[in-house]
């Protein structure tokens, strides 16, 4: 165990874990999916924007193309049902 560890929380490493289990085995092409949602989905609540599923997945494609829409809300829907968006 790290030092890093050993100084969080037990809830801090709760959380940690949940999020390790959540991308365990995925591909870099799904978390960097994942990662551009969050962001985007961060990016609105700060500045404000209003940001519903349907403005986020657009936003998404716009800045990758390479995921259809369909994909990005499947993303968007697993984000969602863990409560990371």
């Amino acid at each position: 165990m790290t030092l890093f560890m050993v100084l969080l929380s037990s809830q801090d490493k709760e959380k940690i874990q949940e999020v390790l289990n959540f991308t365990d085995g995925k591909l870099a092409k799904t978390l960097e999916l994942y990662s551009t949602i969050v962001f985007i989905n961060q990016l609105y609540l700060k500045n404000k924007i209003p940001g519903t599923q349907e403005s986020i997945i657009s936003k998404v494609h716009e800045i990758k193309p390479h995921f259809d829409e369909k994909t990005i809300l499947e993303a968007y829907n697993k984000l969602s049902e863990v409560k990371y968006i």
